[in-house]
């Protein structure tokens, strides 16, 4: 399957899907930090998951992230690694 929708011709920007710049109606349209998104293209920016409100990460960089892939991009080194707060060790 396509994950770009055919659409004709991109909006300008800021008007349009965040992620593919086409049109997007109100059927198909999620919202996030003010932007809009189509269905199929409100995903993880890494990954490509499907993203709900349970699972959304809004990064500094302008894309969204499941919450694994904002903390190996974003989080502390060592995030998203198996290494979590019980794992860390004093020297």
């Amino acid at each position: 399957i396509d994950s770009k929708p055919q659409m004709g011709q991109k909006c300008q920007e800021g008007q349009g899907c965040a992620r593919c710049g086409y049109p997007v109606y109100a059927a198909e349209q999620m919202i996030s930090k003010n932007r809009i998104w189509h269905k199929r293209c409100f995903s993880c920016g890494s990954c490509h998951r499907s993203l709900d409100s349970t699972n959304l990460n809004d990064a500094p960089d302008g894309d969204i992230y499941c919450r694994g892939c904002y903390g190996r991009n974003f989080g502390p080194r060592g995030v998203g690694f198996g290494m979590g707060a019980g794992a860390l060790t004093m020297a």
